[in-house]
């Protein structure tokens, strides 16, 4: 047996399987221009997507302004998995199973992350049968209304001149930012678990930001709300205060009855002196 021609031999093989493989991949490619069609809308949606997600980064706003274009990488790929080519042959098989990168998936795969750990569903109306809809729910309609509020009172009071800000501000729009930030907390208490859409949460954060350590602004605890804090304090530290009155009473009442044994046995024992 010929060692040395038979080594050489095998790259040629596997060079050739190589060449037969994308030959034939090629071959399905290019019979299937309908397929070939639904990958490039499918490359056009997640492009625009990402392109949307890079541009509305900071501040967060993702989940508004990309809605149509999440909604268009969905509906693309679910057509390569329903489509069929001019012989009758699965777009998703000459596509996306034929896809040794996994490159589709991977598009896709990055796509339904990001908006998942934005929390952007929870921005929208989703149907029953689970069906994301671009129609923004009634919770985010609320909060963009009373955003919008703060925001036009914090405006009101901004000297384009000096690019500063009028102390007055912490007086004149407490109220509007007090409104903005109770609907958030009950919006949060009412998740369970405090999942809100990552665009209200950044919007929140920036505004209190803003209220707290560039306007210097601060919410004054009414004195009645004092009053109940110290009452609500004082009842629950009340079983601890008995508790521990009650421990040190027991102990105190312990150390008399042993000395008022001992006196009772003192005067109990008769004298033995002589008369």
């Amino acid at each position: 047996m010929n060692l040395t021609s038979d080594t050489k031999k095998a790259p040629l093989t596997r060079q050739l399987g190589q060449e037969i493989t994308r030959f034939n991949d090629e071959e399905m490619m290019s019979n299937g221009h309908t397929c070939n069609k639904y990958l490039q809308q499918f490359a056009n949606s997640t492009s625009e997507f990402t392109k949307c997600a890079i541009r509305h980064a900071r501040p967060i706003r993702i989940c508004e302004k990309c809605i149509y274009y999440y909604l268009d990488v969905q509906k693309s790929y679910e057509e390569i998995l329903k489509a069929r080519d001019e012989g009758g042959h699965a777009c998703m098989m000459e596509l996306v199973n034929l896809d040794r990168l996994e490159v589709i998936d991977g598009a896709l795969d990055y796509v339904y992350k990001l908006w998942g750990k934005a929390e952007c569903n929870c921005c929208f109306v989703v149907e029953d049968n689970g069906t994301l809809t671009s129609q923004l729910s009634n919770v985010t309609i609320k909060f963009q209304q009373l955003y919008n509020n703060t925001t036009k009172c914090f405006e009101k009071f901004y000297n384009p001149s000096t690019e500063k800000y009028d102390p007055k501000i912490c007086v004149n729009c407490t109220t509007e930012y007090c409104t903005l930030n109770k609907f958030y907390e009950d919006l949060k208490a009412d998740t369970g678990e405090g999942i809100v859409c990552m665009d209200i949460v950044d919007a929140m954060n920036l505004t209190r930001t803003k209220w707290s350590k560039r306007f210097g602004c601060y919410v004054s605890i009414p004195k009645a709300e004092i009053t109940l804090i110290i009452s609500v304090v004082v009842i629950a530290l009340s079983p601890v205060v008995f508790y521990v009155g009650s421990k040190y009473a027991t102990s105190r009442a312990e150390k008399r009855i042993p000395s008022q044994r001992r006196i009772s046995a003192d005067t109990s024992i008769p004298s033995t002196s002589s008369s």
